[in-house]
């Protein structure tokens, strides 16, 4: 797949002599007690030496982040842990690499 670009917002150039104080300012969303404070990205995987491990690896750079991902490794029942930022464009990619039954967001 090409590289893509993803942003939150898009100025020009010119925006960048405004003063600061012209930039919109951003609130916070209100935290929901009902909802878990952290998501989790699950992903199940062959073997730890699936050819796909280093493509993913590449792919994980791009989402850096604090929350967390779990890979499940099926043929020695072991886990290993990462964190990446849950996107649903890094879901999206992981669900095309990997397929929709081995991508999980809990």
């Amino acid at each position: 797949k090409p590289p893509q670009i993803m942003a939150n917002e898009i100025r020009p150039l010119s925006d960048l002599d405004a003063q600061p104080e012209a930039a919109p300012e951003r609130k916070s969303a209100p935290q929901n007690t009902l909802e878990p404070k952290e998501k989790k990205l699950y992903l199940r995987l062959p073997s730890v030496s699936d050819a796909r491990m280093e493509k993913l690896k590449l792919i994980l750079n791009m989402f850096p982040g604090e929350e967390k991902l779990v890979i499940y490794f099926v043929d020695t029942g072991k886990r290993a842990g990462t964190s990446c930022i849950i996107h649903r464009a890094l879901v999206n990619e992981l669900c095309e690499m990997f397929g929709e039954e081995n991508v999980v967001v809990k």
